[in-house]
């Protein structure tokens, strides 16, 4: 048995403040008919193509995470004698080598150099002269990814032992090369 319920307009009826999962809205055209308000969220989810948005928070944390390792340089290689030749694996693009002066019983000054295309022949200078006592100079090499140091130029007074270490990272998001980065001495 139906049941007629009394007329009431609209602007008299009480206004709710929250809408919960259960509650029902009124919608239709020429006919009236109901639809619960978790249905409506998840159509509105739908229409705009965020569905679960807990999944989609997710991934992008998961994403930025990713991004995050992928443009950090990671060490490769430590302690490699100057006069050594060390190849990088294939998959980096990038790399710096960190040049270190052992003195004993002394400061041991550290010079960076960086190679922001591993695909590209670069030679990179450095040197110092320090309280008329030390000096260094250097040149960095990278051919396809092969870094050294060239012997002829390498110049440390007093002497000193030489070793350098080797940073590398994948390259930037979407393969492309990172901007062009001027290392000391680089011309």
């Amino acid at each position: 048995m139906a049941i007629n319920i009394p007329l009431v307009h609209i602007s008299d009826l009480t206004e709710k403040k929250t809408i919960s999962d259960d509650d029902y809205m009124l919608t239709g055209g020429s006919t009236a008919s109901k639809v619960k308000w978790s249905t409506i969220v998840s159509l509105i989810k739908t229409k705009l193509g965020i569905g679960n948005i807990e999944d989609s928070i997710s991934k992008i944390q998961s994403d930025i995470s990713t991004l995050n390792s992928d443009l950090t340089y990671k060490k490769i290689a430590s302690n490699i004698p100057s006069s050594t030749k060390y190849t990088i694996p294939s998959e980096y693009k990038m790399a710096i080598l960190v040049a270190t002066i052992n003195y004993p019983n002394a400061i041991s000054p550290q010079f960076t150099f960086m190679f922001p295309n591993l695909t590209e022949t670069n030679r990179i200078s450095d040197g110092y002269w320090y309280d008329n006592t030390y000096h260094a100079s250097f040149m960095a090499c990278n051919d396809g990814n092969v870094v050294y140091f060239a012997s002829n130029w390498q110049v440390v007074s007093p002497t000193g032992t030489v070793t350098y270490d080797v940073y590398a990272r994948y390259p930037c998001p979407g393969g492309k090369a990172a901007p062009r980065d001027r290392g000391v001495g680089d011309g």
